[in-house]
């Protein structure tokens, strides 16, 4: 949901027939390099399928028209010079036939570049669901600490044996040169490393190797161990089902209640974690949010509890008004929220829209400008709602603190009332670009594209760099 700064423009030089920023040739020069090492990816479905130049060519026209059509952020972080020199030279790319996941990784970096956390490319339903459930992948749960990505959980069977040995490489690929691919094809808002790192661990972590890098079982592995003894193995695959399941087992439930309040050290410290901003929650908590929130802090204020942590770590945002309504009760004085919002004047020549879309803006109080796009220049006000919290607050935070948590988190530090631990949270402070989405579906690669066509403009203080998140007032490093 964010946008990001322009691009430093200071090495220029020829690429294709349009002239690209060293930026964009890192891009190329990156995509280049492992296309080098591509090895097959078994027998799931789609994944080897060659799409040929002309069927390469015609789809990234298309998508280049979709999200120049409706993208509201598709220029917020990076010029549109930029991203038709990338266009222009990945058709260049198309001169020999593309296996489905090349074009997927194609799709992918492009995506990533405009620098937009709510911008997603996805297989079609059929090859996602074979990835799932046929793909063998490397069985680890994947920590990304800067250069290092960690065995957080080995899965394998038997299960453990690898935990906290640091991946040296895969099948001959240096675990730094996979980061940086990963990270190059993963979008994020802005200029946040903290939100990539978040994004690519875990399993998107071995699911990247198949369907970004063309590595599959077996898997040849280096690792250091403990000791800094260099380990390596070759080891069998399984797929993402068992690995989940096998995750569970050990770490219990993946998917608890959205919410949950705790109180430590006699009621004077209150703990509200935040998984996401909306589902269903715990009855015992509330019908809803709304009550939840109501009920949480009618308790806090009933203990006369003096500090309350709020843990938003990998809370990827939800319900928009959700983060309104908590800082409502966190504020002495109303403050302004969203800025603005904007939509550009969407043709739908390629994007499918949501049904009544022009109606469904004008229900969100945007009025529509004479070219045809939707504005609502009227800032956001939040008013302060009872009982409100007077006391300390600290936030916990994360590069998957995304979208609405990140809108918040922002907006909470405009009060000058919290502290901030952790990591850089995981979405642009100026803003993000969300709310409804067009779908566009390639034709010929069967690739779908969300394009997110709301652009929300935060309230933020100018002196803060609104392509990055919210820093940490104190820093807490990835351990294991």
């Amino acid at each position: 949901m964010r946008r990001p700064g322009e691009t430093n423009l200071r090495v220029t030089v020829r690429c294709g027939s349009r002239f690209l920023t060293s930026g964009c040739l890192s891009v190329i020069f990156l995509f280049s390099c492992f296309s080098l090492n591509a090895q097959e990816t078994g027998s799931v479905a789609g994944l080897n399928n060659t799409l040929t130049p002309p069927a390469c060519r015609e789809d990234l026209q298309i998508l280049q028209a979709s999200f120049e059509e409706g993208h509201a952020g598709y220029d917020r972080y990076v010029s549109i010079a930029y991203l038709h020199g990338l266009f222009e030279t990945f058709e260049q790319r198309c001169y020999v036939p593309k296996q489905a996941w090349e074009f997927f990784k194609m799709v992918s970096t492009i995506s990533a570049s405009i620098k937009d956390g709510h911008t997603r490319t996805r297989f079609s339903d059929l090859v996602e669901k074979s990835i799932d459930d046929k793909l063998e992948l490397l069985p680890f749960f994947v920590i990304v600490d800067g250069r290092e990505a960690v065995v957080y959980r080995d899965l394998g069977e038997p299960a453990g044996k690898f935990n906290g040995m640091v991946l040296q490489s895969v099948n001959g690929i240096e675990v730094t040169r996979i980061l940086e691919e990963l990270r190059l094809t993963t979008p994020v808002d802005g200029d946040i490393l903290s939100a990539k790192d978040r994004r690519i661990e875990g399993w998107a972590f071995v699911r990247g190797l198949a369907t970004t890098l063309g590595i599959t079982s077996p898997y040849a592995v280096t690792m250091i161990n403990s000791r800094g003894k260099v380990l390596k193995y070759v080891l069998g695959g399984t797929t993402l089902r068992n690995i989940e399941t096998r995750f569970e087992q050990q770490e219990g439930k993946l998917h608890p209640s959205p919410a949950g309040l705790a109180f430590y050290q006699n009621r004077s410290v209150a703990v509200l974690k935040i998984r996401q901003f909306g589902g269903k929650l715990d009855p015992r908590l509330g019908r809803n949010f709304p009550t939840f929130f109501r009920n949480t802090f009618e308790e806090i204020r009933k203990f006369k509890t003096r500090s309350i942590i709020l843990d938003l770590r990998g809370n990827r945002g939800g319900e928009t008004e959700l983060g309104p309504l908590l800082l409502s009760y966190l504020i002495d004085s109303p403050i302004k929220y969203y800025e603005s919002t904007s939509v550009k004047p969407v043709a739908a020549k390629y994007l499918d829209v949501p049904k009544n879309f022009v109606e469904l803006l004008k229900e969100d109080g945007l009025t529509r400008a004479s070219d045809g796009s939707f504005h609502s220049n009227e800032p956001e006000m939040v008013l302060p709602s009872e009982p409100a919290f007077h006391g300390n607050i600290y936030v916990l935070q994360d590069g998957l603190s995304f979208s609405v948590t990140a809108d918040f988190v922002a907006l909470l530090r405009e009060t000058q009332k919290a502290t901030f631990i952790g990591e850089e949270s995981g979405g642009a402070s100026g803003g993000n670009t969300s709310g409804w989405d067009g779908i566009v579906v390639l034709p010929n690669s069967r690739l779908i594209v969300r394009v997110p066509l709301v652009a929300y403009h935060n309230a933020i203080d100018p002196r803060f760099p609104p392509a990055r998140g919210v820093f940490a007032d104190h820093s807490v490093g990835m351990s294991i």
